[in-house]
């Protein structure tokens, strides 16, 4: 079974005086994905059946005709926070800037690929939520801190699809196209291009190889929801909040923001305004020790058959059956905290 997963290591930076918890120590953290097999993380949970928006959808795509293991899966972050109900605090430098080639670098949730990032930074203190936002597509989104710079962002979800599909399933290539803003006699003008990232140009869908059936799609491709005229209207389910014992998807209705659901506390975080879905998913939370030389966040997310094709009620047509995340694929993913003193021995 091929698993991937990724890992979030920090190490220990002493700071006196710290503005989170006076006279307490800071983590300064790295994180890696790795691509070789680990054996399955385990938390403290008491799962309960999940009161789920997106289970009833399955119903509606036709027959389960087969499933598929990525062969990559790379998605951009919108942000990483661990937090409580005092503040948060963001473990994974989603953006850096290149100071060299002056632009900005998106950090991905790559768990397929080897990759690591620069050092963030974590107050030693109690934590309760672990939150991570994906992108669900790619695009350019406007830094505030460098006007004029854009961060550019994509995601890169390659499947092999069983050799009946090849030249066959309903998917084109089509070049990603964003909206650059620019001033013309000071005024802001909005112009569309196409996305280049490092010299490539970006594709929403991608025809890999038609022969052997292998097929690049953004992450929104994948996300299951309502079909409409047999296509699917993807739910977000981009916001993962980790955070007690029972696995539950919520429905964050218009012009409200997530954290305001009346079960989630007072955390601060990112507001994702609009119809966006977000997942709760166990975890049993982490304090930080002072003792602690090292620390290590590993997230688990088991990829084996993850992507699902569906008939689309037509048996005898493959040009239109649907590809989607395998109900409650949220339930794959996985979290564990190990710390470490000076000497390397687990407290």
């Amino acid at each position: 079974m091929k698993r991937a997963f990724l890992v979030l290591f920090a190490c220990m930076l002493l700071l006196i005086g710290c503005d989170w918890n006076p006279g307490s120590a800071a983590l300064t953290s790295t994180v890696a994905w790795r691509s070789s097999d680990s054996p399955k993380l385990t938390t403290a949970r008491n799962l309960q059946e999940p009161d789920s928006l997106v289970t009833p959808y399955y119903q509606d795509y036709g027959s389960l005709v087969a499933t598929v293991t990525p062969s990559k899966f790379k998605i951009p972050l919108q942000a990483v926070e661990l937090s409580n109900e005092r503040k948060f605090v963001n473990p994974i430098p989603f953006h850096q800037f290149d100071e060299g080639n002056q632009k900005w670098i998106v950090q991905y949730g790559d768990f397929t690929e080897n990759n690591i990032a620069s050092p963030g930074l974590i107050p030693v203190d109690t934590y309760t939520d672990f939150l991570f936002f994906f992108f669900d597509s790619a695009g350019s989104m406007q830094m505030s801190s460098t006007p004029g710079i854009n961060a550019l962002y994509s995601n890169e979800i390659v499947m092999d699809l069983p050799d009946t599909y090849a030249g066959l399933f309903p998917i084109t290539d089509q070049i990603k196209r964003v909206h650059r803003r620019t001033n013309t006699e000071g005024e802001p003008v909005y112009e569309s291009y196409d996305l280049v990232i490092d010299g490539s140009t970006v594709y929403e869908t991608k025809v890999v190889d038609a022969q052997r059936a292998i097929y690049q799609v953004e992450l929104s491709d994948l996300l299951p929801g309502p079909i409409t005229n047999g296509v699917i209207q993807g739910k977000k389910l981009t916001v993962f909040w980790f955070n007690g014992d029972e696995t539950v998807t919520y429905d964050v209705p218009q012009g409200q923001t997530w954290h305001e659901l009346f079960d989630y506390k007072t955390t601060p975080g990112m507001g994702t305004k609009g119809n966006t879905v977000f997942t709760r998913l166990p975890w049993e939370g982490v304090e930080i020790h002072k003792k602690a030389a090292r620390v290590a966040f590993e997230i688990y997310w088991d990829l084996q058959d993850i992507i699902e094709i569906y008939d689309n009620n037509t048996p005898n047509i493959l040009t239109d059956d649907i590809a989607v995340l395998a109900d409650t694929f949220w339930e794959r993913i996985e979290i564990s905290v190990r710390q470490y003193d000076k000497n390397g021995v687990k407290l």
